[in-house]
């Protein structure tokens, strides 16, 4: 997705990905971007607090962050089973969303 922050500051290139299990509880965490050393302590808490996946997903950010990626993340896994196929098309043109 896109980050107000990492395009203001010319640093678009990362990602962050997502471990989960079946009961959609975090696992693990990986972040490859601007910032990771600062991004990941948000995923070290919820791994230690056997957070939800929706934890984060529902969290509220201070905007603009680099931070706001860790939600956009987690919000992408529920993207499939709440947007209609309209609203998926204007994800992916708006948002660069592809899904799971």
């Amino acid at each position: 997705g896109k980050n107000d922050r990492a395009l203001a500051e010319s640093e678009t290139t990362g990602f962050v990905k997502i471990l989960i299990n079946q009961k959609k509880k975090i696992i693990g965490a990986h972040i490859v971007a601007p910032r990771a050393g600062e991004m990941i302590r948000e995923w070290q808490l919820a791994i230690s607090k056997k957070m939800k996946l929706s934890d984060i997903a529902q969290s509220t950010y201070i905007y603009p962050t680099f931070g706001e990626a860790s939600k956009w993340a987690a919000s992408t896994y529920f993207g499939p089973k709440l947007f209609n196929p309209k609203v998926k098309k204007w994800l992916a043109r708006v948002w660069g969303y592809r899904g799971r």
